[in-house]
């Protein structure tokens, strides 16, 4: 049985996995990744508002569990349309 490796082919192969990953599969995730944020937009205001209503609801666990895994930018964003959700006034 001949195990030899043939590095033509071996970088045939790598360029092919690269032309797939840059080609599709990255174009993809960066597409899953604005759906994401858009709809984080919209529904993590809500929810928030709601559940902040609960008594079960612990604010400096939620704070450090979501909001510091975010960037800081989307999680300004997020909380300002949570104010405006809420009916609090900006000046």
């Amino acid at each position: 049985m001949n195990m030899s490796v043939d590095s033509d082919k071996v970088c045939r192969v790598v360029e092919e996995i690269r032309e797939l990953i840059k080609d599709n599969i990255l174009p993809r995730l960066t597409e899953i990744e604005m759906e994401m944020k858009k709809l984080r937009l919209e529904t993590w205001p809500v929810s928030q508002a709601i559940s902040e209503k609960s008594h079960f609801y612990n604010a400096e666990l939620y704070k450090k569990n979501y909001i510091g895994s975010i960037d800081l930018e989307d999680a300004e964003r997020l909380l300002n349309r949570k104010k405006e959700i809420l009916g609090y006034r900006f000046d």
